[in-house]
Parts: C-alpha cells; sequence; structure tokens
C-alpha cells in the first residue's frame, strides 16, 4: 500500500481518524524551468546598473516575470502586483505597443483565471485611445 501510493485511498475508504497524512507537492520540469527563469528575472529586476539606457528591457522583463507568476499560479496579489509594475514603468516611457501588451495581459489574466472584468474597462480605454492615435 505505501509503495502503490494507495495510503490515503485507503485512510479515507476505512474512516481512520488520527493519522496524520503526509502531503508532498512535486514540481514538474516546465514548472521548474519556469520558476528557475522568474527568480531569475526578479534578480536582474533589481539590478539597476543592468537597466541603464534600456528601459523598454526592463518593463519587457517586468511583463515576462508578471506571466510566468501567472503560469505558476500565484497569489492574485503577486500577479497583479507585477502586471501593475509593468504597467507604471511602461506609462513612463509611453510607448503605447508595450503599454496595451500589458493591458491585454492583465485584461486577460483577470478573466480568464479569476473570472472578472474589473481591469477590462481600462484595457479597453487604453486600446481606444492606441488606435486613435
Amino acid at each position: 500500500m505505501y509503495e502503490s501510493g494507495l495510503l490515503d485511498l485507503a485512510i479515507s475508504t476505512l474512516n481512520i481518524e488520527g493519522i496524520k497524512r503526509e502531503t508532498t507537492s512535486r514540481t514538474g520540469p516546465l514548472d521548474s524551468e519556469r520558476l528557475n527563469e522568474l527568480e531569475e528575472l526578479d534578480q536582474q529586476v533589481v539590478d539597476v546598473q543592468r537597466y541603464h539606457g534600456a528601459r523598454y528591457q526592463l518593463v519587457e522583463d517586468c511583463l515576462r516575470a508578471a506571466i510566468l507568476a501567472r503560469s505558476l499560479e500565484r497569489p492574485r496579489t503577486e500577479e497583479e502586483g507585477r502586471f501593475l509594475l509593468a504597467r507604471r514603468l511602461a506609462e513612463h516611457d509611453n510607448y503605447r505597443p508595450q503599454q496595451l501588451r500589458i493591458a491585454y495581459n492583465r485584461a486577460w489574466t483577470a478573466h480568464w483565471r479569476y473570472k472578472t472584468t474589473i481591469p477590462l474597462r481600462p484595457f479597453t480605454m487604453k486600446l481606444n485611445s492606441t488606435l486613435k492615435v
């Protein structure tokens, strides 16, 4: 039973009480790669000298980190914080295609991951202002 991994099934079927179940989670190879990339991006983003004169790349790395956090199913506050950081940095340079990608990814996350439409209005407003120019 131990080797076949059926211990939890036996405990629940037999209604055995007082036994502590050990829960372990293993990270798969794709999530391990994503986690390593996210950690690497986090280290790079705090390095002020790395992005000297390359603010566009800083925003891209922040957006990539937000997307990685989403794919790793990090807490919503972390995901939102990462998207907001990317948006704030992108607004400084006022490069509209980059701002639009950030707004789209944030709206996509809100709609598909959290089933909410709260950030969709700012996204559509950003889209309208981008298309008018």
